[in-house]
């Protein structure tokens, strides 16, 4: 799939630079202005779909970006879109007290206003916008710092298609890194971000700053695409396109939605000629149609990595017989990425054979398993583990003559390209769980729920996205017991929790949904809560649950 989007990006690159040849300068202004204001969206997507701050407001910073550029000079170049960026993002910091600590609905609203109040001002100073007549201004492009100027269409339209291609590579460069990760963690869950000690509320003025300084980049490269800016450019129904070019291709997607407003505006214009008067209202319909059937946009078609959007393990109908035994039985489980599941159930429930069944150390004898969009059925273990599931055993199983850091270090060695390269990781993964002061003691030296953690630790350094833990809690003391409790809830949301135990305890404090299995068939699936109090688990347990 990456090489794919590889050769479509390559392809779209090609096609877009070709453009000036293959129409005419007309169609090359108004392909500009559409890649322009993809830009912009691309602002709209950090905020909307990355930060989860939904905003009808980048039309300020866009247009004082443009305003900005306009007043400097009659060309555009480094200094014109710098000073553009400086004061979109100067404008974001200026309001973003007014947006960072709104949420949902709040936050278009008061976006809206402030993308409003922006208009009416840059209708009304005369003095330095020309009102409503708007400002005279490029008649060049300067590439570089120095250079000489170009006064083309052709020159326009390259200097627009390169200096945006370089901003929204360097959008796709951050949202891939650490940023991107604070970004995407506080938008899902800002609870549990603050909680772990995260400046929830800086990360997202940083955000928003930024989405500023993007704006306020298009603002100047408008200027490539026409002679002229007016608040016309930045009015309402700018806005509602760009927000609705941003939820067609993906609001999680910068390049998705650069598509989607692309495609949008482009349908305005031809809809216009074909339908005048109709083109908002063909729009509008297809917004709520692409609301209601991709709430992910196009983008969201596309699973990351494979995987279904939200669902990480699917079994249908697994089964598997011993002879005259069926130890699960046409079994069906739904696990969302992220989630902490448990499974508990009588002796001979089948819960182990189910755990086997999806880490593939035991054939189905029927049914399907699929973890992260992929069928998995007839892949082994080995196969499994390296796509991101990981195991616990009922017995700890670790190398006893390994040192704890080794035992580690060797468990992460494919992932971290080699034993060497897995020591420092390892290292730090034993100082969380606790046991750093034992890395150089022998396995076979720790004490049972010692070899528990650090079974844990050789887990997690394979860096599982699943990872399946039979009874964790036997044979543990009361101390080992609490402290193993405190590791899995530590555990990062990222790694999807399968827990088979018989300690109710551990797992109505830790499970998110449990599921009852009896004599391998199901029984019932819901909260801590509904199952203690569901009266066909009470008859499962015959009892045991009080």
């Amino acid at each position: 799939m990456s090489r794919l989007i590889a050769l479509a990006t390559v392809s779209a690159t090609g096609v877009a630079v070709a453009v000036p040849w293959l129409v005419d300068d007309y169609t090359t202004a108004t392909l500009a202005r559409i890649l322009v204001l993809g830009l912009v969206a691309v602002s709209v997507a950090l905020l909307t779909g990355v930060a989860g701050l939904p905003t009808l407001g980048q039309t300020a910073p866009f247009a004082a970006g443009a305003y900005a550029a306009a007043s400097l000079d009659q060309s555009v170049g480094v200094v014109q879109l710098g000073v553009a960026a400086a004061v979109g993002a100067a404008f974001a910091l200026l309001t973003a007290p007014l947006v960072v600590y709104a949420r949902g609905v709040v936050v278009l609203m008061i976006t809206l206003a402030i993308g409003e109040l922006a208009m009416t001002v840059a209708s009304r100073w005369k003095s330095v916008t020309g009102g409503t007549d708007g400002l005279l201004a490029v008649t060049a492009v300067r590439p570089v710092w120095g250079a000489s100027t170009l006064d083309s269409d052709r020159a326009r339209y390259l200097y627009a298609v390169v200096a945006a291609g370089v901003v929204v590579c360097l959008v796709l460069v951050a949202l891939r890194g650490p940023a991107g990760l604070l970004l995407r963690g506080s938008r899902d869950d800002e609870g549990r971000m603050r909680a772990s000690g995260h400046p929830v509320t800086a990360y997202l003025t940083g955000a928003y700053v930024a989405a500023g300084a993007i704006a306020g980049t298009g603002g100047a490269l408008l200027l490539t695409t026409q002679q002229y800016v007016a608040p016309a450019d930045f009015g309402f129904d700018t806005a509602a396109l760009l927000l609705l070019g941003v939820v067609i291709g993906g609001a999680a997607s910068p390049l998705g939605a650069l598509a989607g407003t692309a495609l949008v505006f482009a349908a305005r214009d031809w809809l216009s000629g074909l339908l005048p008067g109709q083109a908002p209202l063909v729009l509008g319909a297809l917004f709520v149609a692409t609301a209601y059937l991709l709430p992910r946009g196009v983008a969201g078609l596309r699973p990351a990595r494979g995987c279904s959007v939200d669902d990480l393990l699917i079994t249908e109908g697994v089964c598997r017989r011993y002879g005259a035994v069926t130890a699960v039985d046409r079994l069906d489980l739904r696990i969302v990425a992220g989630e902490r599941r448990g499974v508990i159930g009588p002796n001979g429930a089948g819960k182990s054979t189910l755990l086997g069944l999806v880490a593939g150390a035991i054939r189905p004898s029927g049914g399907r398993i699929r973890f992260a969009g992929r069928d998995v059925t007839a892949l082994g273990a080995a196969r499994r583990a390296g796509l991101g599931i990981g195991r616990i055993h009922q017995r700890p199983a670790v190398w006893p003559t390994l040192t704890t850091l080794d035992n580690v270090a060797v468990a992460a060695a494919r992932r971290s390209g080699g034993v060497r390269r897995g020591r420092l990781p390892a290292a730090e993964l034993l100082d969380r769980l606790g046991l750093g002061h034992c890395a150089g003691i022998e396995a076979e030296r720790l004490s049972h729920g010692q070899r528990r953690q650090l079974e844990i630790a050789m887990a997690l350094a394979g860096r599982p996205r699943l990872l399946l833990l039979d009874e964790p809690a036997a044979g543990l003391s009361a101390v080992e017991f609490e402290r193993l409790g405190a590791v899995l809830r530590d555990l990062p949301r990222e790694v999807t929790l399968l827990l088979v135990e018989h300690r109710l305890d551990l797992v109505f404090a830790l499970a998110d949904v449990v599921t009852v299995l009896r004599d391998g068939q199901y029984v019932a699936t819901g909260t801590p809560h509904e199952i203690r109090t569901s009266a066909a688990v009470r008859q499962a347990y015959s009892g045991v649950i009080a």
